[in-house]
């Protein structure tokens, strides 16, 4: 041990309601003369130093967070001139550390989350009172591996256009996960409304990027993720809600099974006034190779997802931008041709729906998109097309029952009868749908809103 350098362990006292930590009194023969105290935050990750005060003998405590302290005698009359001594201290070794001038230290935070030092002087602060030096300084016998990175575990990709209405609160149920150790890669894609001021009233755990010339949501998810250094990879719409502990169960889902690729919650769907789970204790989706449960259908929320990072840097591109509402749905796909993914019960997501987001006219748009999803797959792999020849022909059908749907919606009657017809007696919904394009134009809104009634179950 350095000379002079005294450790003392600290009490803390514990009950129910909380802690107390006790620091020191003036009974204790290392309090010199008060000066000064103050408190000093080092974020994870963060090494500082080197330095030393010339006459100020100091007193150390960590009552946040945990510390690694290194020191350094250089002082010509010490017995242990040339030593170095390392000492790791915090809450879960607490004490308190007096330090005699002239000697150097330097220190680093260690774990996943802050750590606040209390600093207790015999003299009022002076800035030319210390000398510093730099990290790696050859006077000194000891190298920090500053080629540490400090990353961390999740990053949380929040896509933003114009989405001011319930942005807060989607930030907000970030901040309110019992599992801290993440950053939010916010990407605004030329917002013109508050959604920029919004995210700037955030701390730096919001890094914000504006993209001036707005971008397809495929293209602009990607630049997000290229901008995400987490071991984990997260996503949520700028208005849904996540309950507290999402992020926490999910972490411990993906630590606990390396072959899983991706994980996804049950969800819960809302819209101010009514809300449903999607899927019940009857009903569990799977886990494990879903590749061939989802080309029956997208039954993962994009809010519900968190990834694994090297995963989605080994597909290109993960959303495909030619894509307007099936960009989730093929990147779930790609991933889970790849590799399992895990399935949580609890309704752990929260999914916002737009009952005037007029989805009569996105019917057309998404059969399309689903044929143009089902050459991909053929294209991204032959062996698809053989192996799963049943399943993409039923996608196939679906596909045409939408365009169907959507052309009866648009009052195109014929059109949507000839695409719908062969399928009538094979297919209940199909000889529904064939059946309403016989009724009048008048029954299209009310039919409209019940769809909307109908969407916060599984039966669509």
């Amino acid at each position: 041990m350095i000379n002079g350098i005294k450790i003392q362990p600290l009490k803390i006292f514990k009950d129910e309601r909380g802690a107390v930590l006790k620091m020191i009194d003036k009974n204790n023969p290392e309090f010199k003369e008060f000066g000064e105290m103050y408190f000093s935050q080092i974020n994870p990750g963060v090494i500082k130093g080197w330095k030393k005060h010339l006459r100020i003998n100091q007193l150390f405590a960590v009552p946040v967070g945990n510390m690694k302290l290194v020191l350094y005698d250089d002082r010509e009359d010490s017995s242990t001139k040339g030593e170095i001594q390392e000492i790791e201290f915090g809450i879960d070794n607490y004490v308190f550390i007096s330090l005699p001038p002239q000697v150097w230290y330097s220190w680093k935070a260690l774990g996943k989350s802050p750590a606040i030092i209390a600093n207790l002087i015999n003299e009022v602060h002076d800035p030319e009172e210390s000398k510093t030096a730099d990290l790696n300084d050859a006077q000194f016998p000891y190298k920090w591996n500053t080629s540490e990175t400090n990353e961390p575990t999740v990053s949380i990709i929040v896509n933003c256009y114009n989405s001011d209405e319930y942005l807060k609160e989607t930030i907000d149920s970030i901040y309110a996960q019992t599992f801290s150790d993440w950053e939010i890669i916010f990407w605004d894609n030329g917002s013109t409304d508050q959604s920029a001021n919004i995210a700037k009233n955030y701390n730096e755990r919001v890094k914000y990027f504006f993209n001036p010339k707005t971008i397809p949501l495929g293209d602009a998810r990607n630049k997000a993720i290229e901008l995400a250094h987490g071991k984990y990879v997260s996503f949520i719409d700028c208005d849904d809600i996540w309950l507290p502990t999402k992020l926490e169960k999910q972490v411990q889902l993906l630590d606990s099974h390396d072959k899983y690729g991706m994980v996804y919650t049950n969800t819960t769907k809302f819209d101010g006034n009514y809300e449903v789970t999607d899927f019940t204790d009857k009903y569990l989706p799977p886990s494990g190779m879903i590749f061939k449960d989802l080309l029956k259908r997208n039954f993962i929320t994009l809010s519900s997802v968190m990834c694994r990072n090297s995963i989605l840097k080994s597909i290109d591109p993960v959303f495909d931008a030619k894509f307007h509402l099936s960009e989730d749905w093929d990147a779930w796909l790609k991933i889970c041709y790849k590799s399992e993914a895990g399935y949580i019960h609890e309704a752990l997501t929260k999914w916002r729906i737009n009952q005037n987001s007029g989805t009569h006219k996105k019917f057309i748009i998404f059969g399309d998109e689903t044929r143009i999803l089902i050459e991909s797959l053929k294209n991204m792999n032959p062996e698809i097309a053989n192996k799963y020849k049943s399943e993409l022909t039923n996608l196939e059908i679906n596909a045409k029952y939408s365009i169907g749907l959507g052309l009866w919606f648009e009052d195109k009657c014929k059109e949507s009868r000839k695409i719908l017809r062969p399928h009538i007696t094979c297919k209940l919904k199909f000889l529904l749908a064939y059946i309403a394009t016989f009724m009048p134009q008048s029954f299209i809104i009310p039919l409209e809103k019940l769809y909307f009634k109908l969407r916060f179950s599984k039966f669509l």
